[in-house]
């Protein structure tokens, strides 16, 4: 067995891989299957790390610039390592199926499959080593000061950032009668009792004279809590330093100095600026379940109509996969979050709008979900009865004592704070439940989210040489007429707003050959040609079908038995040449 064999063996989805591990397996994947696939480094991170991409193709068939390509990147986010484990997967499943696998066989065969697996690799790194969170990566955005008040830290050493509740008389909290572990909202006729104050395990600080923090605590409230484990506010989040609608630090925490500013998100928009091919995408993260799709910035009702057709049709394939929904980001999330203060600057924006891709943002695994809990949108889950959020955390204690044996809750500890005497620390594991997958539940949220992005690729356009007609007119003289066929369920544009944007060119064909036109020109534009799925529904639930086709003609001049090469190109649609004999 090679060494490279040898290394493939430690490979598992059902175990979380630090950046080392996947660099071992990319080069030993790019080793052992060369006629599949080929390694690069596309940039460096911030402290020197490579930033891999894998290309994913049957060369026997074609290179992969000649054939229309699916982009998939993972983790613009440091703490949501389940995005490259996903990312990671694919490419294993990719390599080990092609030949045995009908769908993998076709995608490789007749497409290229990019595969860019962490873009915060310094961020992950950190993300391991250290008990807080951070957004993308370890360097901080520039600032004269550090929060003050309630900094996250594991106090009590159990390797866990947790919560601290307190006894306080004007507490807000109190235990359930139904489970200890829990704690529900006092009432307003909860006048007597024990009650409670909840913060985030760690240490009160203040600032120095050199802008550092110091711990510090003069009895009075506690101030700065940020709600959770994460101690870098300050992080440059990825997901926010691209060019379309980019704003400022100010307006928008984490966007960077400028758009592109961070090397591993340049890195990958340069890669795709080389790679026109691309038409689809899908970006992972973690952790609300559910297939995101534009637009983060407007609703359904001002969203391009073709593209929101294509957008539902290919997210209900992702349901019935996945069981993940697809749902608009605005109509979802913003419009009743946050609808005067929109997210900008995203990868998701920036493929769509700017890109003319038609990209998904799959947020993998949703705990509250896997528990049964019903997925609902902002506005409903902030005016949810505090009744229902008592049932609903029951539920979720009860999956977590079935499947995981009660492992994924920390029971309420006593502990002797360094600053406000006794306290108590417990709480979900924020990091491996509530973020991410327990590693034993890992292999079916990789596999079910590769199995759509399969389907999802197939989807691309794809351009082939349907029927020839050659008519002889005379001695030396041809009708030719080609048929240039889309069997793709996506038109060769991908969406619409490529062609708006002019992302994306027509259809050319090319004539080749010892031959004079005498008829027709040699090149021509064939505009873009729809794909299967384009077809309009009537309001009785059927429609005409869609024109998947095109034709050229010329006439030519040439010997009878002459060989002439018709040459089809499209940067979505694929590169496709086919040879014709005139007459004889």
């Amino acid at each position: 067995m090679s060494d490279a064999r040898k290394v493939l063996e430690a490979y598992s989805s059902s175990k979380y891989h630090r950046y080392d591990e996947i660099t071992a397996f990319l080069k030993a994947w790019a080793e052992c299957y060369p006629h599949l696939c080929r390694l690069e480094s596309v940039g460096q991170s911030s402290e020197g790390r490579a930033i891999w991409s894998m290309t994913i193709t049957n060369f026997a068939t074609g290179e992969d610039t000649v054939k229309p390509a699916y982009h998939i990147n993972g983790q613009h986010h440091a703490g949501e390592v389940t995005a490259a484990a996903t990312a990671v997967y694919t490419i294993h499943y990719l390599l080990t199926n092609y030949g045995t696998d009908a769908a993998v066989t076709e995608l490789l065969d007749t497409r290229a499959v990019y595969v860019l697996p962490r873009l915060s690799v310094d961020g992950t790194e950190w993300y391991f080593d250290n008990p807080q969170m951070l957004r993308s990566t370890p360097l901080m955005w520039p600032s004269p000061e550090e929060p003050e008040g309630l900094r996250p830290e594991d106090i009590n050493g159990d390797g866990k950032i947790l919560l601290m509740r307190i006894p306080h008389p004007e507490g807000e909290w109190k235990v359930s009668e139904k489970d200890a572990r829990l704690m529900v909202r006092r009432r307003p006729e909860d006048r007597d009792g024990t009650f409670y104050k909840i913060h985030t395990e760690g240490t009160i600080k203040r600032r120095t004279a050199d802008g550092g923090l110091e711990p510090f605590y003069d009895g009075k409230a506690i101030t700065g809590d940020p709600g959770g484990p994460y101690s870098r506010e300050r992080s440059f989040d990825f997901n926010r330093n691209y060019p379309l609608n980019w704003k400022p630090q100010y307006r928008q925490p984490g966007a960077g100095r400028y758009p592109f500013d961070r090397p591993e998100v340049r890195a990958m928009a340069e890669f795709w600026l080389k790679h026109p091919n691309i038409g689809a995408a899908m970006s992972y993260h973690t952790r609300s379940g559910m297939n995101l799709r534009p637009s983060p910035l407007i609703g359904d009702d001002k969203m391009n109509g073709f593209d929101l057709q294509m957008y539902k049709a290919i997210g209900e394939t992702c349901k019935r996969i996945t069981g993940y929904p697809t749902v608009s980001v605005y109509e979802y999330f913003t419009a009743d979050y946050n609808p005067d203060r929109l997210d900008v600057g995203s990868w998701l924006e920036w493929c769509y709008d700017q890109m003319g891709v038609q990209g998904f943002e799959m947020e993998l695994w949703n705990f509250p979900y896997i528990c049964g809990v019903p997925y609902r949108p902002f506005k409903e889950l902030k005016n949810l009865p505090d009744e229902k959020r008592e049932e609903e955390a029951l539920m979720q204690l009860a999956w977590n004592d079935r499947e995981l044996n009660g492992e994924g809750f920390t029971n309420w500890t006593p502990f002797e704070h360094p600053q406000l005497g006794p306290v108590e620390i417990g709480g979900w594991e924020p990091k491996f439940v509530g973020q991410n997958p327990p590693e034993k539940l890992l292999h079916q949220e990789v596999h079910k989210s590769t199995v759509f992005t399969v389907e999802h690729a197939l989807s691309l356009p794809l351009l082939r040489v349907g029927d020839v007609r050659v008519t002889r007119l005379g001695d030396r003289l041809f009708k030719l007429a080609v048929q240039v066929v889309n069997r793709g369920y996506l038109p060769t544009n991908v969406t619409q707003v490529a062609v708006n944007m002019k992302a994306t060119k027509p259809v050319e064909v090319t004539l080749a050959g010892d031959v004079t036109v005498a008829g027709g020109k040699a090149k021509q534009e064939l505009g873009h040609i729809l794909g299967r799925g384009c077809g309009g529904a009537s309001m009785w639930g059927n429609g005409a079908s869609p024109t998947t086709e095109a034709w050229a003609e010329w006439v030519v001049a040439a010997a009878a038995g002459t060989v002439v090469t018709v040459n089809v190109a499209s940067d979505r649609g694929g590169y496709v040449s086919h040879e014709i004999v005139l007459g004889g």
